[in-house]
């Protein structure tokens, strides 16, 4: 697994799926990790839980 810590990197909602009660969309969340052999991102929702995108 190739994962990378990302500082800073802020991206946007355009399409909430199946995440119906942890992601708003059109709301900024902050990249905690970023696998890029995943093609995957781990953001913080609006839960407050953690999960990869």
């Amino acid at each position: 697994m190739n994962n990378q810590n990302v500082n800073n990197k802020i991206v946007i909602c355009d399409f909430v799926g199946t995440y119906v009660n942890a992601l708003t969309r059109g709301k900024n969340y902050e990249v905690l990790v970023e696998d890029y052999e995943k093609q995957q991102i781990k953001i913080v929702g609006d839960n407050h839980r953690a999960r990869w995108c």
